[in-house]
C-alpha cells in the first residue's frame, strides 16, 4: 500500500484558543482542493478524499467527496462519514458538505469515510481547518463578534457595551482604571493628549479589532499577515497584514525596525492601541482562558 499525505505543520506562538495561525498549512478557499490519494490492494478500488475550500471559520460549511477509481462497473458501497467534531448534510453520500463545530471545539478537524463493499473495508482521512477568529469567528457575513456589539461613529474603543468597559476597567491599565488603583497608563488612546494621536492609536485599534487579525493576544498578523513575523520585523519582506497602513502612521514610522521597537510601548499611539487590544483579548474575549466574550478582540 502506497500513501501520500498532504500536510505542513510549523512552530507558532502558543496558542490559548485555536485561531487562524502558522501551525496550520492554510490554502486560499479559490486556489483548489487539498487531496489525499491512497491506492489499495487490486481487490479494493483505490480511494481519494477532497475538501474544497481547504479552511472554513465555525459554523461555515466545506464541500467534502470521495473518489473511488478502480470501483468495478456495477458495484454499490457503502459510505460513511465520520469527523472529530462538527457534522456533514448526508454521510452516506459521495459527495456531501461538512459544517465545522462551534467555538468551544474551534481547531484542528479530522475528517474521514469509511467505504465498504464485500469483503473491502477502506477508511481514509484528512485533516482540516475550522478557524475562531479574534471576532469570535462567526460566519464571515456576522458584523458582531460574540459580545454581539457592531460599532459605528464615535471612540471606537469605547463602543462594544457596558460589559466591555467593565472587564476592560478591571483587567487593563487604561487611563480610567489607574486612575482609581494607581499605577501607569499604557492601553487605550485616551492616554495621549493630542487629538492626531488619539485618532491613530483609534484607527489602530479599530482595524485590528475589525479585522480579526489578534491571535492569541498576539497582534503580529495585522501587520505582517501572511508573511513569517521574523521576516516581516526586520524587514526582511514587507508585512501584508490588513492593519499594515495603520500601524505605520500609529508609530509614527514605516521602518520596520522601529515599528517592532514601538509596538508596545505607549509613548506611541500604537503602544496604546496594541496594549489595549491584547489585554482584551486576554481577558475579556472569547480568546480568554476561560473565555469571556464581553468585548469583540
Amino acid at each position: 500500500m502506497m500513501v501520500a499525505l498532504v500536510g505542513v505543520t510549523a512552530c507558532q506562538r502558543p496558542a490559548q484558543y485555536p485561531t487562524r495561525d502558522g501551525s496550520i498549512f492554510v490554502l486560499d478557499p479559490g486556489s483548489g482542493a487539498v487531496a489525499v490519494a491512497v491506492a489499495d490492494a487490486q481487490v479494493c478500488p483505490g480511494a481519494v478524499l477532497a475538501i474544497a475550500p481547504a479552511e472554513a471559520r465555525i459554523g461555515e460549511s466545506l464541500r467534502v467527496s470521495v473518489d473511488l477509481p478502480g470501483l468495478a462497473a456495477g458495484a454499490a458501497p457503502q459510505l460513511r462519514w465520520f469527523a472529530s467534531a462538527g457534522s456533514f448534510a448526508d454521510p452516506g453520500a459521495a459527495t456531501t458538505s461538512y459544517t465545522c463545530p462551534g467555538r468551544d471545539q474551534a481547531g484542528p478537524q479530522t475528517l474521514g469515510v469509511t467505504v465498504s463493499m464485500g469483503a473491502c473495508r477502506i477508511t481514509r482521512q484528512l485533516t482540516v481547518a475550522c478557524f475562531a477568529l479574534a471576532d469570535g469567528g462567526g460566519p464571515a457575513s456576522t458584523d458582531a463578534g460574540d459580545a454581539g456589539v457592531i460599532c459605528g461613529a464615535g471612540d471606537p474603543t469605547a463602543c462594544e457595551g457596558p460589559a466591555c468597559q467593565q472587564c476592560t476597567l478591571e483587567s487593563c491599565d487604561t487611563l480610567a482604571a489607574v486612575n482609581r488603583r494607581g499605577g501607569t497608563a499604557i492601553a487605550g488612546c485616551d492616554i495621549y493628549v493630542s487629538d492626531l494621536q488619539q485618532q491613530q492609536c483609534q484607527r489602530a485599534y479599530a482595524c485590528m479589532r475589525d479585522s480579526g487579525c489578534v491571535d492569541n493576544s498576539n497582534p503580529i498578523r495585522c501587520w505582517c499577515g501572511s508573511v513569517v513575523p521574523e521576516l516581516c520585523e526586520t524587514g526582511q519582506v514587507p508585512g501584508n497584514g490588513p492593519c499594515r497602513q495603520a500601524i505605520f502612521e500609529a508609530a509614527g514610522s514605516s521602518d520596520p525596525v522601529l515599528v517592532d521597537l514601538r509596538l508596545t510601548d505607549p509613548g506611541f499611539p500604537i503602544g496604546g492601541a496594541i496594549n489595549l487590544a491584547t489585554c482584551r483579548s486576554v481577558s475579556c474575549s472569547v480568546l480568554s482562558d476561560p473565555p469571556n466574550p464581553v468585548c469583540r478582540l
